[in-house]
């Protein structure tokens, strides 16, 4: 990882990421592709999609995300 001080938003926290208001199939095709309609990912992200979320399925990475939002 290029800089360990990185600090990953939370994508549920409106006061980070800020994506509890996107439609739910943009935050999947967020962690599947890195990128969606509002974003793409940056810092050591993109090595966490590449390396793992895209492997994910939509179903998976769906439950993921409603239960981070809970």
């Amino acid at each position: 990882m290029p800089d360990a001080t990185w600090y990953a938003p939370s994508l549920a926290s409106a006061q980070e990421a800020g994506t509890q208001h996107w439609p739910r199939i943009d935050v999947v095709k967020l962690l599947k592709n890195g990128v969606s309609e509002h974003a793409s990912v940056s810092g050591p992200m993109p090595e966490v999609v590449f390396s793992s979320t895209q492997d994910l399925t939509h179903e998976d990475l769906d439950m993921r995300w409603e239960s981070d939002k809970g």
